[in-house]
């Protein structure tokens, strides 16, 4: 290669060394480099954590610590290691966070000020007939009878046909 060749093996007129003389002969000022040197060229996210504690980044949700709820934190990521991803709040780190376990999550009870994990013998239970995590819907809000839509969405087609044969407003004249 022509830099190992001919660069660093030319003398240098102002210096009286090659390059390569010049930077061996300093080489007790070197260090060594840090062991998380990678960290150190992190991309950066703004993000709010949700109030279930989820965070989106590059559309895979992750679980960030309870007290960072519903204020903006910063990621700290690669791009060639999407899973590690490091949480800071006003510059001080809360670790690394993971990926979001949906079954989890659908188990935690929200407030206005607290959260509760529901037991999972509880969301699996037998309720009649209902799914389990629906809650039992009061008279005024039960869904319309079947038989009700079937006959709005019939007059509806009678209308669309009646239209049909319409041949539309007359065309303006010309005068």
């Amino acid at each position: 290669m022509w830099i190992d060749t001919t660069y660093h093996r030319n003398y240098h007129s102002t210096t009286r060394q090659t390059p390569l003389e010049r930077f061996t002969a300093q080489m007790e000022c070197l260090r060594p480099t840090p062991s998380n040197l990678e960290d150190y060229f992190r991309k950066r996210a703004r993000r709010q954590v949700e109030k279930d504690r989820s965070v989106s980044l590059h559309g895979r949700l992750f679980e960030a610590p309870v007290p960072l709820i519903g204020k903006p934190v910063t990621l700290l990521y690669h791009d060639h290691d999407p899973a590690r991803v490091e949480v800071l709040f006003e510059e001080h780190s809360f670790g690394f966070l993971q990926p979001l376990d949906l079954r989890v999550n659908a188990r935690v009870r929200r407030r206005q000020h607290s959260l509760e994990l529901i037991p999972e013998s509880k969301k699996n239970t037998y309720q009649g007939g209902r799914l389990a995590f629906y809650p039992k819907r009061r008279r005024n809000h039960e869904c319309p009878d079947l038989s009700l839509l079937l006959r709005l969405y019939q007059r509806t087609l009678r209308c669309r046909s009646a239209y049909r044969g319409y041949p539309g407003p007359p065309p303006p004249s010309r005068e």
